[in-house]
């Protein structure tokens, strides 16, 4: 039995009806080739790749057995790779007057914002910010005394005309409120007044 691998010619020996050796017929061979050929794809996740009639979504290895138009198998193989998207939400809070930058815009109003971007190999992917804007507070009181007397702000006693500014924090996010005092101390004056009545006259104060 002769197993060909290439394009070959053989010489066969037949025997004749007379018992004679004949090497007149010459046999001719053809080697039909197979193939064997790797496909290798990579596509987003979300989306499909067809591959001999059927859809894949998944990493695969997968291969099929054709036939050549010479009737000789022939071996395809599919090397799938899915590539990662991504779909990520930051949630965060600010203070009133701050910003918060976030894929290249800066942002200072609560709301939800939403980008599509392109991974590194052409894949969409979306990041989505969640932002809360804490409010400050500025809160002023006006305030009058008399000299003499105290005015207590925010824990201190205050006997002097002036502006008084404290600083606290909010409960949500630790936001700095301002609270001021304005405080005007008024004066109290003491005056003797000398004066000299006749007898039988009555005294009459200017007040």
């Amino acid at each position: 039995v002769l197993f060909p691998t290439r394009d070959s010619s053989y010489c066969v020996k037949i025997t004749n009806d007379h018992g004679c050796d004949s090497t007149s017929n010459v046999l001719s061979v053809i080697v039909n080739p197979i193939y064997k050929d790797t496909i290798i794809e990579s596509i987003c996740n979300g989306d499909s790749y067809t591959f001999h009639g059927k859809d894949y979504t998944q990493d695969t290895i997968h291969t099929d057995t054709l036939q050549t138009i010479n009737s000789c198998d022939s071996l395809v193989t599919l090397v799938l790779t899915i590539l990662p998207t991504y779909d990520d939400t930051t949630v965060t809070e600010i203070c009133q007057e701050e910003v918060y930058p976030f894929s290249g815009t800066n942002y200072n109003q609560t709301g939800i914002y939403t980008h599509r971007l392109k991974t590194t190999a052409g894949c969409d992917s979306i990041v989505t910010l969640n932002l809360t804007v804490n409010p400050i507070y500025r809160d002023t009181t006006f305030i009058e005394i008399c000299q003499g007397e105290l005015y207590t702000f925010r824990g201190k006693d205050y006997d002097q005309t002036g502006i008084y500014t404290d600083s606290l924090k909010t409960v949500s996010c630790n936001c700095d409120s301002i609270k001021t005092l304005h405080l005007i101390v008024n004066p109290t004056y003491k005056d003797t007044i000398f004066a000299e009545i006749c007898q039988g006259e009555a005294y009459q104060s200017w007040n």
